[in-house]
């Protein structure tokens, strides 16, 4: 019983792989064309994942353009705050020249001990302008180690834009490529819509024939199966060597855009970038501010020790024509105002000291070319007397009460005859006086034109 079981199974089995055989030997072109239609679609999910990483990369390079175009409005709006501090920078110039001129007005008007100043000063002033070079220095040195840092920056700037360039060629070639690969699928959709009309038809002529081929197919089952066979296994190898090819493909694909520059690496460096160029800014204006204040400072100390030469040759001046007038006053060869200004000045002193000092004479506008006093014409020694030259020594050491001459506020005036009209009372030195800004203006200049001369 088992065995006829078994032997009726093993009939039916051989009927039904001979029917299989029957039907693939039938069926064959149909599934060659369903084979090629699924390699199609997967040719088609190819090129979608393909377009899907084409628009990812449009994406990325439309937020790189955004972000470009943003840190471009920065770079406007830092260019725009300059040129205001530029504007400040000028009002506070003109500021600093007002302060300036009110300085050098309230310095006329205090020359009471101005060697000692000067000197103190100046020594003050070097330290500031030593401290203040070494600052400029340091900061010098700083400002160029942020442009070598800004410079390789920048550098590093072009290199990545030309990667940026070659990926951008790059990705337009692969757009290309899809493009075309599109084109082909759209072709093979098209021929296989082509092809499906004769399929069905085939397919019915191979339906009302089967009968008339079945006997002669039993004779060439084995002939035809071998050849396609070997066919089918050829068309498998040349399919799986394209699909290896298509996934290097891939793979180069992904490789290639793992090695893209990503947006956060950017966005660091663009904020990076802006921070250098506010510190380069800020040490920038922060040199100019100790420069400006050196170069001030070097001004007021030259233009201090050119007034302070100008006295003191005023100075010299003045105490020169004293010690002349003091020296005719000793010979006896003096002129007859000086001398009578002289003895009334002693008899006043005899009268009375206590008598208020009468104001002293307005001061005389200024004239655009002072007339040089006359040299004083000695007059002739009697037969037997030698000229008296008192030393500079002797005229230092001369003190009020020998000359006779107590200090006051009248001023030693010029007459147009060349000689000093001294007043009843004279001092060393004149005495400074208020005069109104234009006037005194007129004043300086008149003083250096004698100094000078």
């Amino acid at each position: 019983m088992q065995n006829s079981n078994e032997t009726r199974l093993r009939a039916q089995l051989k009927e039904t792989l001979e029917q299989l055989e029957i039907a693939m030997a039938l069926h064959e072109p149909k599934t060659k064309l369903v084979n090629e239609v699924n390699f199609l679609i997967d040719q088609n999910n190819i090129c979608k994942l393909a377009l899907k990483e084409n628009r990812k990369l449009k994406n990325q390079l439309r937020n790189t353009r955004v972000q470009v175009e943003l840190w471009e409005r920065d770079q406007e709006d830092l260019l725009e705050r300059g040129r205001q501090i530029e504007q400040l920078t000028r009002e506070r110039d003109a500021l600093l020249g007002q302060v300036d001129a009110q300085e050098r007005s309230r310095l006329r008007k205090t020359n009471g001990d101005l060697e000692a100043a000067l000197s103190r000063q100046g020594g003050e002033l070097r330290g500031r302008i030593q401290e203040l070079e070494m600052e400029v220095q340091n900061n010098q040195d700083k400002n160029v180690k942020l442009q070598k840092q800004s410079k390789r920056l920048g550098e590093e700037n072009s290199g990545l834009w030309a990667g940026q360039r070659q990926l951008t060629k790059r990705l337009s070639r692969l757009q290309l490529e899809l493009n075309d690969k599109v084109f082909e699928a759209n072709s093979l959709d098209l021929q296989l819509s082509a092809l499906q009309g004769p399929v069905e038809k085939t397919g019915a002529k191979l339906n009302t024939n089967r009968q008339a081929v079945l006997p002669v197919k039993n004779d060439l089952y084995g002939q035809n199966l071998h050849r396609k066979l070997s066919a089918k296994s050829r068309q498998l190898k040349e399919t799986s060597f394209e699909l290896k090819d298509r996934e290097q493909e891939i793979e180069k694909l992904k490789r290639q855009i793992s090695q893209l520059v990503p947006l956060e690496v950017i966005n660091v460096w663009q904020a990076a970038n802006r921070e250098q160029g506010d510190s380069i800014k800020a040490l920038t204006a922060q040199r100019n501010v100790y420069q400006a204040e050196a170069e001030k400072y070097q001004s007021e100390s030259e233009a201090l020790a050119h007034r302070a030469a100008a006295l003191k040759k005023l100075y010299l001046q003045e105490r020169m024509r004293n010690n002349e007038l003091w020296a005719t006053r000793q010979t006896g060869n003096c002129p007859p105002d000086i001398f009578r200004g002289l003895q009334k000045q002693e008899t006043e002193n005899q009268q009375d000291t206590k008598r208020p000092a009468p104001k002293p004479p307005a001061p005389k506008p200024p004239s655009p070319k002072p007339l040089a006093p006359k040299p004083l014409a000695p007059k002739p020694l009697a037969p037997g007397r030698k000229k008296s030259q008192p030393t500079m020594p002797y005229a230092r050491s001369l003190t009020t009460q020998q000359t006779g001459l107590p200090k006051s506020d009248r001023t030693v005036t010029q007459n147009t005859d060349g000689y000093s009209g001294v007043s009843s009372r004279y001092d060393v030195l004149p005495a400074i006086t208020k005069r109104p800004a234009r006037e005194q203006a007129g004043w300086d200049k008149v003083f250096m034109t004698e100094c000078s001369q």
